[in-house]
């Protein structure tokens, strides 16, 4: 009894942090890549991100709504971190531009030494699908841009290079390209 106490306890204390998420303090809701673009806020206070269910529980001090997790474009949360909503999926957003935008995801590790952290890397066209971070991949997403191709492995030579930022024009590269 006490050993499976011992491993309620654990696992009770490192779920909410594997997931990130649960009943966190939240600047608002993001219903339109629009909204995020503007920093245009639906609702704010704590949100209960229901990790089975198709709703959103929005909790203010008057009452409690739930919102389609189909509506919602991004959670925006205090912690100054925002996170895209796709299906039970969330995407950790990396900037805000309208043709191209850049998330991470941090991949969950197995075994019982936890590892440094590690993140996968995604872009969306818009507000499009979420596709991983490839230079394939980025070519075929703008198959209008005939330089883009040729940009992308003058200045990539790596698939890791593609999230590297410029601190000069603080913007990340692939965004400065992209102009």
């Amino acid at each position: 009894m006490k050993q499976f106490l011992t491993t309620f306890l654990v696992i009770g204390m490192l779920f909410p942090a594997m997931t990130g998420f649960g009943r966190q303090q939240t600047d608002g809701l993001y219903l339109s890549l629009s909204d995020y673009l503007g920093h245009h806020l639906y609702g704010s206070g704590s949100i209960k991100l229901h990790t089975r269910k198709a709703y959103l529980s929005v909790q203010s001090d008057a009452a409690t709504q739930h919102v389609s997790r189909d509506s919602v474009f991004a959670v925006a949360l205090t912690a100054g971190k925002t996170f895209r909503l796709i299906g039970h999926d969330y995407y950790e957003i990396l900037n805000r531009n309208a043709q191209l935008l850049l998330y991470k995801r941090k991949v969950m590790s197995s075994g019982k030494a936890f590892p440094a952290d590690t993140f996968r890397y995604y872009f969306s066209a818009g507000d499009g699908p979420v596709h991983e971070l490839t230079s394939w991949n980025l070519k075929q997403a703008f198959p209008e841009r005939a330089s883009w191709a040729d940009k992308l492995d003058t200045n990539f030579h790596q698939e890791s290079d593609l999230i590297a930022y410029d601190s000069y024009h603080h913007m990340y590269k692939l965004e400065w390209l992209l102009q």
